[in-house]
């Protein structure tokens, strides 16, 4: 049984979605191919339906992406096209209009397998529109990293790197938390945290308002935590109430794991580990691109530096 095929187990009434499945888009100048037989049908039927569970729909991109040919290649573009649920669907707890950018994101990448990289530029502009309010497999930004490393171009990442120092703060986060789940070589945030004893052993802090908790990290740190001048900055102007928080644990875990939830980031400068702002994490990976973009090649499965 091929893996389109078992798509065929839940679904009926194939010839009804014929026609609604072999209009390409009127925008695409594309060979013309013969109509897409009864189980690549199916598959883009469970890809569109946006009532299906989501597994099965990225089950179905990754069976079209399997089968090489004209047919999945216009299946996969047409899909592209197809209708999304609007703004007025968003709900507490759900966000369908965020999780057609995923399906979006893996989409691209089925296009890719099938040896089509025509889609690329759609990544920087779904990035921008992430709302991070997804989580789990549903992630915009994990979603987004994985795609950009099983596709190994280096222009979605140079598209992001100037992305990252847009005026527009929501698109310098969003770009910044997808480079930076990128493990990139000799990356620009999110180094490794300095190996000093400060950082390592354990320590406990109580906190009230965001000034208080980032200063007595620095303080804690004996001087192998900074805070940079956009830091500084925003503590006089944007100090804000956390309502009582207790922190427990080592100063690196608090580094790598709670410091982007409050919107910061951090690289290394010797022994000391520099808290930023996301703006000023966004111009470090410019530089990064400008320094690095032209050595970055793609080798068994990651983003490498090559010597020029």
């Amino acid at each position: 049984m091929s893996e389109i095929t078992k798509l065929r187990q839940n679904w009926f009434g194939v010839a009804a979605l014929t026609l609604l499945c072999a209009c390409a888009p009127a925008t695409a100048q594309r060979k013309k191919v013969k109509p897409m037989n009864n189980e690549l049908v199916l598959a883009v039927q469970t890809v569109s339906d946006t009532k299906r569970d989501f597994r099965s729909r990225l089950a179905a991109i990754d069976a079209i992406a399997r089968v090489p040919g004209a047919e999945s290649t216009s299946a996969l573009h047409q899909l592209l096209e197809r209708p999304r649920p609007g703004p007025e669907t968003v709900s507490l707890n759900f966000d369908p209009v965020a999780l057609e950018r995923v399906v979006d994101m893996r989409i691209i990448r089925g296009l890719h397998l099938l040896g089509d990289d025509s889609e690329l530029g759609r990544i920087p502009k779904l990035v921008l529109e992430a709302t991070g309010e997804l989580k789990g497999l549903e992630d915009e930004y994990v979603n987004a990293a994985q795609v950009i490393s099983a596709i190994g171009r280096v222009e979605p990442i140079r598209d992001l790197s100037h992305l990252a120092v847009s005026a527009d703060a929501k698109a310098v986060s969003n770009a910044v938390r997808v480079l930076d789940l990128l493990h990139l070589p000799e990356p620009a945030v999110c180094e490794a945290v300095p190996d000093v004893p400060s950082l390592q052993q354990p320590v406990e802090f109580r906190f009230q308002t965001l000034r208080q908790e980032l200063e007595t990290m620095e303080k804690l740190s004996q001087g192998h935590i900074l805070l940079s001048p956009g830091v500084k900055e925003f503590l006089v102007t944007g100090d804000y109430d956390r309502g009582g928080v207790q922190r427990t644990g080592s100063l690196a875990e608090m580094l790598t794991t709670y410091l982007k939830l409050i919107d910061f980031e951090f690289y290394t400068r010797g022994d000391a580990a520099v808290i930023c702002t996301f703006k000023e994490a966004g111009q470090r990976w410019l530089s990064w691109w400008i320094e690095h973009g032209g050595k970055l090649s793609y080798k068994n499965g990651v983003f490498v530096l090559s010597a020029r």
